[in-house]
Order: structure tokens, then sequence, then C-alpha cells
């Protein structure tokens, strides 16, 4: 494969520092600071996980947002230019993308000071902004469980995997949310999640059937399905919280 080689930690160390002097030059009097993200940051890369970087600017150009995503010599390289405000508003403020990233810490690379106070952002009114999330998120939710019952009603056994990984995702994501607790990395998700307080009782079973990719007893796939949503609905209607309406306008 010429598009995929393996990197360790120090050959990703030794292009990034390569690359700082020309980051500082690309942007100039603009360039704040600059930090790893990602497994880099934590120094859980492998051998085939990309190099993604944030650039701090005092503001983003009108003309163009400036970034690199280029394949070089078999590793992803991701540089991203973004403001603190920006930043903290898309990635650790409870946005739609907190669940992915509301764990994540910077590594400084330029500017310790600067990152440091980024990494100590913490978001007021947690469980609330959590919860609106969660149902905001509730529609599509709905969308792709009724999905997943259609294809196993109609013995649709190559689209079955595919819409039923699709509903493991969200409800991952759900209980992110309605547990006020983010993901630490892709490979944790599942295991996590299992461990969360707040969760429908048959999740254990779904996330099972999808790990083990057991699709074959569809009486069972649809009896967990069913399980798992209505038990999701329990635990917003114990909150207190209304999911459905009785008229459209």
């Amino acid at each position: 494969m010429e598009g995929i080689k393996p990197h360790t930690h120090e050959d990703r160390t030794k292009i990034l520092k390569k690359l700082v002097p020309l980051i500082k030059k690309k942007f100039g009097s603009n360039f704040i600071a600059l930090a790893a993200d990602g497994s880099y940051a934590r120094n859980e890369d492998t051998d085939y996980s990309d190099l993604e970087l944030i650039v701090f600017l005092k503001k983003i150009p009108k003309d163009a947002n400036w970034s690199v995503r280029k394949i070089m010599n078999g590793l992803l390289i991701e540089i991203i230019p973004d403001t603190k405000i920006s930043f903290i508003e898309k990635y650790l403020e409870v946005s739609d993308m907190w669940y992915a990233s509301g764990a994540g810490q910077l590594l400084p690379i330029v500017n310790n000071q600067f990152i440091e106070k980024i990494n100590s952002f913490k978001p007021d009114n947690l469980e609330k902004k959590c919860w609106n999330q969660a149902v905001k998120r509730w529609n599509q939710y709905q969308e792709i469980a009724s999905k997943v019952l259609n294809n196993i009603r109609q013995k649709n056994k190559e689209a079955i995997p595919l819409v039923f990984s699709q509903m493991v995702k969200e409800t991952l994501v759900i209980l992110s949310f309605i547990n006020t607790t983010p993901y630490k990395t892709l490979g944790s998700y599942i295991s996590q999640a299992k461990r969360f307080f707040i969760q429908p009782k048959e999740f254990s079973k779904l996330t099972d059937i999808f790990v083990n990719g057991e699709y074959q007893d569809l009486s069972l796939l649809s009896k967990v399905v069913e399980d798992t949503f209505s038990g999701l609905e329990k635990i917003f209607q114990r909150k207190g919280i209304k999911l459905y309406f009785d008229a459209i306008l």
C-alpha cells in the first residue's frame, strides 16, 4: 500500500518539528499558538494514526479558511486553523459534537500557557445543555430505529448490518449526553458506555449483537431494538421530558 504506511510516535514528532517553523511563517503576526490533538496528543498513536494539529489565530482570514489535509509518505496530516472562541464553541462547549470531543486535551506545541487555558475550560449548566442535545437527536434516533425495524420485517439481510450500526452509534451518542460524559476515544465508546449509570436495560445485548455481528436471529434482533428504544423513552419520561406532540404546528 502506498497511501497507508506505519509510523511511530517518534516519526510524527520529527515531522511536527519540521512543520512548526513553516506554520509560524505561513500565518505570521496572525499566529498565536499551536497544539496537537487526537491520539498523538494523548501519546496513544499507533502505526496508522494520523497527525492532527490545531493552529490558533487572532482571526480567521475572510478571504480563505486555510487548512491542510494531505497524505505524505502514507501519513495523513491535518492542520486546522481556528480561534480560541470558535474552538471552544465547537468542541468544548456542549455542541452536537461534544460527545466526541469534550474529553479531549490539547498537547501544547507553541505557547503552552495559551493552550492550557483552553484545556481548563469547563461548560456551565452542563446537565441541562446535555439533555437538550439528547432531545435534539431524538427525531433522528426514531428515524434510524424505524429503518432497522423496517429492514428486519423485510428480511433485508444486506441492509440490516448497515442501518443497525447507525442505530448503535446514535444510541451511544444519546447515552453520552444523558450521562453528561463525553467519550475519550472512538475505540472505547462501547466499553465506556457500558459503565454509564444511565442506560436502557437491553443496551448490553444491543452492543453484543453489533460487536459479534449476530444478525441471523431476526426475532431477537427486533425485540432488542424495540426494548432499547422503549427503554430510552422511559429514561426521558422519568426526567419529565416530552418527546412527542399531538399537533404538527
